[in-house]
């Protein structure tokens, strides 16, 4: 196949940027003739990698002896030419522009990450007329299609795809695209260099503790410093390894720990290279916690695990691990910390550093986890046989009973005797629509029975189950409404102008002698529920764009703190927006 990528390459840092080049190197070495379009010359320093000149070797090589290419196209870096105002670097037009002549002679086109890859994926596919799809990322889908003026747009780019290759289903089948269109992507492995490459084992000498990747405070940076400077105070012997390029705001903490001459701080480096800095570290950090996006699956545990080396994991990230082993065991296999409690990392560090080769003989044993996962050949082959597929035409057509009773798992617990299969038969003869796929279809039925049938049919239970089970479908049934309202919450606003509004749709209902709320956000996926006690209904009430931050706890009678969290986290779920407004004006 002739494939054009838009995305994330080195020496842009991240995890997309490493799963694209892996897949497109796997995808060229297979045969398949690739060509790259990608904006990563313009990154910015924070997230920029430092490639050597053999590094830009390996990522320009071309043609290979399977009869495979791949070939990189770098758009420019915008300078004063580019300039407009307001400013801003133009790199949807960009990619979209160079796409229109580099797939000309594609088969189809692919993308990762939305923004703007998949838009210009959009763009370019539409005015070629040519297949594309797109894969999304954590991040994108998480948080930037959960911002109520992003999302329509995001939307309807993956509506025109000829295929979603994604992590979640219900809510791309809840946009109303087929079964055929989404295509649910198995977990990967890590990529394929950190087992190719050969391990260089440690001479002995100060213990090392690296850590790899962004830093910040839910990436465990704060914890980890804390603890570097209160395992020196008991004693311990070892050097910080800090791989990245987010180091610089730390400075000052480093300095006034009293730990600099015991922390090293280097830039980004090539992925394919991560495998020899994980192999100068007796153990390596992955601190991760609280991190917004739930579905979100780093994959440097994984990477370091591969390598044979000692895991210091944050509890938050160890249960996505397979089934680890725990710590305390005598076969652990990783060292499973708390980053909320900086001594559980003190003490890990004092440990290994007391006996460095328990360390090592825990990172043998973590081997088996990764073997557990395997490379991410198996992962390239799933894609590269989904792209090949792509052009198969979906079927539109009503699915049966044994794929619409899948949505509908407590009502058919609470059905016994199967009546709601004798009613969906019925529904199915007297209505005869088509539906884009079986989970529009069961949400349609469960309307149908919770509007008809079940007034005079069913147990208490089972119209209970039901409606629970409809609000759970209704949750990620896009309703295309226009969520976005005209905001402006600018860095220079204070909590007089700021006035939180809830954009989301929601419904309430009792469960288990509880009365929840359930909303709809944006992106479809966060499908948050929380209890709809007096607070929240209290906050919910003034959430209405008109009642300024700084008067609500008043207002509803609660501490500023408490009103504070509650906001904050509705926010961050995607159900409420900041208006900004001038007061309103009496008419004459």
């Amino acid at each position: 196949m002739n494939i054009c990528v838009i995305g994330k390459v080195p020496p842009i840092q991240g995890g997309v940027s490493s799963i694209t080049f892996d897949l497109v190197s796997y995808l060229a070495n297979k045969g398949h003739h690739v060509s790259v379009v990608t904006n990563a010359r313009s990154v910015e320093s924070a997230y920029r990698e430092t490639l050597q000149e053999e590094d830009w070797a390996f990522r320009h090589y071309g043609r290979n002896k399977n009869g495979g290419s791949l070939r990189i196209v770098d758009v420019p870096t915008p300078s004063r030419a580019y300039r407009h105002i307001p400013d801003g670097q133009p790199f949807l037009t960009q990619l979209t522009g160079v796409t229109l002549s580099v797939a000309r002679g594609s088969d189809l086109i692919l993308s990762y990450y939305l923004e703007p890859y998949g838009l210009a994926a959009w763009l370019a596919g539409t005015v070629l007329n040519k297949p594309y799809i797109i894969m999304h990322a954590g991040s994108d889908v998480g948080r930037l299609m959960n911002r109520s003026d992003l999302a329509p747009t995001y939307k309807a780019a993956i509506r025109g795809s000829r295929a979603i290759f994604a992590g979640l289903r219900r809510p791309f089948l809840g946009m109303g695209l087929s079964e055929d269109q989404v295509v649910e992507i198995p977990p990967r492995g890590f990529s394929s260099w950190f087992t190719s490459a050969p391990k260089q084992t440690r001479d002995g000498g100060q213990v090392h503790i690296g850590v790899y990747g962004k830093a910040g405070q839910k990436k465990g940076t704060d914890a980890l410093l804390l603890a570097t400077a209160k395992a020196l105070d008991q004693g311990a012997d070892f050097h910080l390894l800090l791989l990245g390029n987010g180091y610089d705001v730390y400075k000052s903490m480093i300095h006034e720990l009293g730990i600099t001459e015991n922390v090293t701080v280097e830039p980004f480096i090539a992925p394919w290279k991560i495998p020899q800095f994980i192999d100068r570290c007796d153990a390596v950090a992955f601190l991760e916690y609280d991190f917004p996006i739930k579905f979100h699956s780093p994959g440097v545990p994984y990477e370091v695990l591969s390598r044979g080396t000692c895991l210091i994991v944050s509890n938050d990230i160890v249960g996505r691990l397979g089934e680890p082993r725990s710590a305390e065991l005598p076969d652990q296999n990783l060292i499973e910390v708390d980053p909320r409690r900086p001594d559980s990392i003190a003490a890990a560090i004092v440990s290994i550093c007391s006996r460095v080769e328990n360390a090592h003989e825990i990172g043998s044993r973590g081997r088996d986890l990764a073997d557990w996962v395997g490379d991410s050949s198996q992962w390239n082959a799933f894609v590269e046989n989904k792209l090949q597929l792509a052009c198969a035409p979906a079927d539109t057509n009503h699915y049966g009973w044994s794929s619409v009773v899948g949505w509908l798992s407590r009502s058919t617990k609470a059905d016994p005797e199967g009546m709601l299969e004798k009613l969906w038969v019925e529904w199915r003869e007297v209505d005869a629509q088509s539906f884009p796929n079986s989970m529009v279809e069961a949400y349609a039925f469960s309307k149908y029975l919770e509007e008809r049938a079940l007034q005079d049919i069913g147990t208490s239970e089972l119209k209970s189950e039901l409606k629970l089970d409809s609000i759970r479908l209704w949750q990620f049934m896009d309703c295309q409404d226009d969520y976005f309202a005209e905001f402006d919450n600018g860095p220079d606003a204070t909590d007089d102008q700021l006035h939180p509004l809830v954009t989301s749709h929601w419904c309430t209902t009792e469960v288990d002698g509880k009365e929840l709320i359930f909303f709809r956000t944006p992106n479809l996926i966060q499908a948050p529920v929380f209890e709809y006690g007096p607070d929240l209904k209290a906050l919910v009430r003034v959430c209405d764009g008109r009642t300024p931050i700084s008067r609500i706890p008043d207002e509803i009678g609660l501490r500023s703190t408490d009103v504070t969290a509650m906001l904050q986290r509705l926010y961050d779920q995607g159900v409420i927006i900041y208006v900004r407004r001038m007061p309103d004006t009496e008419e004459n």
